[in-house]
């Protein structure tokens, strides 16, 4: 047998297993029906409330690149008939500093019950003030991109 045929041999049953493995198993690790207390706990340490909480097009919040792979790999998964399409959706929540003068809004998507992405949303005039609020909601959910 030759180098080139055993070489492939090899790749495909390892490119098999990462593919299933990429396409079971949650994105993410946080469980979204807690992620509106796991802000309000995060705005109140860094000084902010909690103004306003709304949905939004899941499409709006970007995947960090990992997660993306993860998604697409369960999306050619569930086309073939492999798994089964879980829900996405997004929520926003719209954030204003104790003084007034700064806010932010903290969107989190989620594909089922998980959390799978978190992006602030900086409003133009405080792009400088998302600081306080990123340490305190990466404590939140450690081990998330924060975007």
């Amino acid at each position: 047998m030759g180098y080139k045929v055993r070489k492939w041999l090899l790749a495909i049953p390892l490119a098999l297993v990462i593919f299933v493995r990429a396409a079971s198993g949650p994105e993410g690790e946080a469980i979204e029906k807690a992620s509106a207390e796991r802000v309000q706990t995060a705005a109140g340490r860094a000084g902010f409330v909690v103004t306003d909480e709304y949905g939004i097009s899941a499409t709006r919040v970007h995947l960090p690149w990992d997660v993306a792979l993860k998604h697409l790999c369960k999306a050619i998964a569930s086309s073939a008939g492999l798994t089964l399409k879980q829900p996405e959706h997004a929520t926003a929540f719209r954030l204003q500093s104790l003084d007034g003068k700064q806010s932010l809004v903290c969107a989190i998507r989620s594909v089922g019950d998980h959390v799978v992405a978190i992006e602030l949303q900086n409003n133009p005039k405080s792009r400088e003030m998302g600081c306080p609020f990123r340490e305190e909601i990466t404590k939140e959910f450690p081990g998330y991109n924060i975007q």
